[in-house]
């Protein structure tokens, strides 16, 4: 599956999913009636980093920071935490588009960064710098990569000077494209002899590039996750045909004849048609989950050895509810594909939210999802999807 832009997060190399979070270049904070966010408590059972079942019973100050498949859960946490009678809940959040919002980016924001990016930086700097932060959540980037662990590790390393005690959670995100898409392609003998582009095998196979379709079938994109040059000038990879056209068609700017797109339509694949022979999207995803402990929660426990580090499987919430759509298994009968995702990159919608919030809750402050009486507004019984997910994540990656 394909990445818009430049959201270069998290692959299931095997299965060939991409992992990731896309959307605005937003660097605000978010903070709730009353709260200032913060990081975690509790008490170490022994050196693996897993915490006992100690809670502070009035609230964590929380701080949090990812992308817009993070942000959406971590807006809703502070009110749900609320709810649940955590009266001192507070938290930061901050959250950049796509790749922007890994560790590592938000880590190496400079002078030379725009003043959004700037003030993203500096929120979570200032906020660690108070002190009192109880629970820093986060985002992780590719498990396989050889720095994994490298943005989180400096963010801990600062965070533990004036939060001694802090726990941190990372958020293990849904795949995207769930839908697959469709897309044009055009063979490489075909381009190289109309005009000089390299597509740099953006599709993930020899001499191929994928265009991608929008919601309005009049436009195609360019989605790759390599640069795309025409006669050595870079083309953007989200470029309208229309302006492509202009600009390196047909007498545009370079005077080249025009690629042709329409040769042929292919299918992306989505999570019913995982690439890799036969791997279910429930398998992928569960394998990718057991990367991330080893090879990026493990590490970091043994390069920290006092701090204690959970995870959240928040991405089971968009893969549940889709597996029981599919399977018509939601009592809310209105509730179609464009009620789970607004868009093909796989963007959740509310009823995907609030199942993962819930899932939050019970990782974050423990509560027992049978009894709390959270108010969804769905028919289908989210608390129980969310339950059972938590039921079933690996008790050594949980905090309680």
């Amino acid at each position: 599956m394909h990445l818009v832009e430049n959201v270069l997060l998290v692959g299931f190399v095997a299965a060939g999913l991409v992992l990731s979070g896309c959307g605005d270049d937003v660097a605000g904070t978010n903070t709730t009636a009353g709260r200032v966010n913060i990081s975690d408590s509790g008490e170490t059972d022994d050196d693996t980093g897993v915490a006992s079942a100690k809670i502070n019973t009035t609230g964590y100050n929380m701080l949090m920071m990812g992308h817009s498949f993070f942000k959406p859960y971590a807006d809703r946490f502070g009110d749900m935490a609320l709810d649940a009678g955590f009266v001192d809940h507070t938290d930061v959040v901050v959250m950049r588009g796509g790749a922007k919002g890994l560790p590592i980016s938000l880590w190496n924001i400079g002078e030379s960064d725009d003043a959004i990016a700037k003030q993203a930086r500096a929120t979570i700097v200032e906020t660690l710098d108070k002190g009192g932060v109880e629970i820093f959540g986060m985002v992780m980037g590719d498990p396989h990569s050889d720095t994994a662990t490298v943005g989180i590790s400096n963010w801990v390393t600062y965070a533990l000077q004036n939060n001694p005690d802090v726990t941190v959670f990372i958020s293990i995100s849904q795949p995207t494209n769930p839908s697959g898409g469709y897309a044009w392609i055009r063979d490489d003998p075909y381009v190289s002899s109309n005009m000089n582009v390299d597509f740099e095998n953006c599709s993930g196979g020899t001499g191929v590039c994928i265009k991608s379709t929008t919601k309005n079938p009049d436009l195609i994109y360019y989605r790759s996750r390599k640069v795309i040059t025409v006669d050595g000038v870079a083309v953007s990879t989200t470029q309208d045909l229309a302006t492509f056209q202009n600009d390196h068609c047909n007498g545009g700017t370079n005077g080249n004849p025009c690629i042709g797109l329409h040769e042929k339509r292919i299918g992306l694949g989505g999570w019913d048609q995982i690439a890799g022979g036969g791997a279910t999207v429930q398998q992928a995803f569960a394998s990718h989950i057991k990367d991330v402990h080893e090879k990026i929660i493990d590490p970091l426990r043994v390069e920290f050895p006092t701090t204690k580090f959970f995870t959240i499987p928040t991405g089971w919430a968009s893969v549940d509810l889709w597996q029981m759509l599919n399977d018509n298994l939601l009592l809310d009968e209105s509730i179609a594909y464009n009620n789970l995702f607004r868009d093909t990159l796989g963007h959740q919608e509310d009823i995907i939210q609030i199942t993962g919030t819930l899932m939050w809750l019970n990782a974050v402050y423990n509560v027992d999802l049978d009894e709390n009486k959270y108010d969804t507004g769905f028919k289908t019984d989210l608390h129980a999807v969310a339950a059972a997910r938590m039921e079933q994540h690996d008790p050594a990656y949980k905090l309680y």
